[in-house]
């Protein structure tokens, strides 16, 4: 599902909308690159670009939404 050029632009440059998340099947922490460990709720993923994160690495401010992701194999 890819968003309009307006959609794009408009995501571009904000904060993530992160929640807990519970991950199905192995990820990796978009921050660090460190694997996210646990049975459920592990960390959080953004509800925009749906980027998972440990707990800690998504308490950074200073982290940039991409916006919404086009498809499975390319972000923003």
């Amino acid at each position: 599902r890819g968003g309009t050029e307006q959609e794009e632009s408009r995501n571009q440059g904000k904060k993530h909308n992160w929640s807990t998340a519970s991950f199905k099947s192995p990820v990796w922490c978009v921050t660090c690159g460190g694997f996210i460990w646990g049975a459920f709720r592990q960390g959080k993923k953004c509800k925009v670009c749906k980027q998972p994160g440990h707990f800690d690495c998504c308490a950074n401010p200073h982290l940039i939404c991409e916006g919404e992701k086009r498809s499975r194999n390319h972000w923003n």
